[in-house]
């Protein structure tokens, strides 16, 4: 037995890289990092390579290789696994439609934050690969990011637990001390400026211009064919200020625009016209064919269409607007239903709705079917509408009722006041 120990050590010892390697790739891929970070095999690891145990440069280049290919499994994992979820109906699919703007813009726009410096936090840096190819953002980009990370992360690692390791009874308990005031400072930091954050989210919603009030924000939404359109004509031309998700998604796709680039990336040059606008007709039948391009289209187009939504209510709110009117037929497929004062809901019967994209649009019977599939049923909406217009007679009886419900949102909006 006395024998057998130092060869059991000897192997350890020989295959302790490769264990340094696999934590740290783990972390990443399998979400170990929930629950128990690297960074604790990585510091003994480097502590008993000053001892003589390892060779240094052997742990700083497990640590490096270990991460980053558990950050490439786990964005490739969220490119696929994590985008596939994200395209089934359910809750993950929900909660991820109501952040995605966020994150496609995090990681689009904030690289350095959404990335490199998420890699030096536990916790964030398990799941950071993952959002990072649910968001879409490129391999090469990430890959450059995550690198940055990965090495600034592996070489402080290892030097703390290297430092550690050449004066251990007065450089660890000092260590000890600097982690976790550190980590007390992240956390603090961290509160501020999320608080910080909330407070101006909150500022800037409950009010317009110095010394105004809020506006008051009402959702206007509708499955295709429903009316919707015919009751925001009706109320536009009583003075209501309307913000057209449909307008704002023709925006997003001019020429010159990222949004066109990404269409055509995604989906190639069939979808583009030869004078480099988009084919839409084309570009409709390839993603209510396709489940999963639909739900890419929509990756590349709300991040966009909620910058510009944001900005035309912003130029409202200058002006002295009161009242804004969303027209978003996606409302509730992306979530976004809980952020107005008052969601309003156009409906129609299927069979009319059906009639009226075959006889008014010239559509396929069978492609209008398949698009009405397609979208969530009405009867999943009511209960999350504050007012439902039934549009089941003729197209002045919808004007009236339309009348009548921007009466109402007029007086609601005065008692807000």
């Amino acid at each position: 037995m006395d024998a057998l120990l130092p060869e059991i050590l000897g192997h350890l010892i020989r295959i302790g890289p490769v264990v340094v390697a696999l934590v740290t790739m783990a972390e990443t891929a399998v979400f170990i990092g929930l629950l128990i970070p690297a960074e604790a095999t990585v510091l003994f690891a480097a502590f008993l390579a000053e001892r003589g145990t390892f060779e240094l440069s052997d742990v700083l280049a497990a640590t490096v290789l270990g991460a980053a290919a558990g950050d490439q499994i786990g964005y490739w994992m969220g490119r696929t696994a994590g985008r596939g979820a994200a395209a089934r109906r359910g809750r993950i699919a929900r909660l991820w439609s109501k952040h995605e703007a966020r994150a496609q813009a995090m990681f689009r726009r904030k690289s350095l934050v959404a990335v490199t410096l998420a890699r030096f936090i536990s916790f964030v840096r398990t799941l950071m690969p993952w959002l990072a190819g649910m968001s879409g953002m490129s391999w090469l980009r990430f890959t450059i990011y995550d690198l940055l990370g990965v090495l600034g992360w592996g070489i402080a690692s290892v030097a703390a637990g290297y430092i550690a390791g050449r004066s251990w009874e007065v450089v660890a308990g000092a260590f000890g001390t600097l982690s976790a005031l550190a980590i007390a400072a992240l956390l603090i930091g961290m509160f501020v400026v999320a608080w910080r954050q909330q407070r101006l989210g909150v500022e800037a919603s409950d009010s317009g211009p110095a010394g105004s009030q809020r506006m008051y924000r009402v959702a206007l939404t509708g499955n295709i064919a429903s009316g919707k359109s015919a009751v925001a004509d009706a109320w536009r031309a009583a003075g209501a200020r309307i913000i057209d998700a449909d307008e704002l998604a023709r925006r997003a796709v001019e020429p010159g625009t990222n949004g066109l680039e990404a269409v055509r990336t995604r989906f190639g040059d069939d979808v583009i016209h030869p004078d480099g606008t988009l084919d839409r007709a084309a570009l409709r039948r390839r993603v209510f064919a396709d489940p999963a391009a639909r739900h890419d289209l929509e990756r590349i187009l709300h991040p966009e269409i909620g910058h510009l939504r944001e900005h035309a209510e912003r130029e409202l709110s200058a002006a002295g607007e009161r009242i804004v009117v969303h027209v978003i037929p996606l409302l509730f497929e992306t979530g976004l239903e809980t952020g107005f004062d008052e969601v309003i809901l156009v409906d129609a019967p299927p069979a009319t709705r059906l009639d009226r994209l075959v006889e008014n649009r010239n559509l396929d019977r069978a492609e209008a079917e398949s698009m009405i599939a397609a979208q969530m049923p009405a009867e999943a909406k009511r209960a999350g509408a504050s007012l439902v217009i039934e549009n089941d007679d003729t197209l002045a009886a919808l004007q009236a009722k339309a009348e009548s419900a921007w009466q109402g949102i007029l007086e609601r909006a005065a008692k807000c006041a």
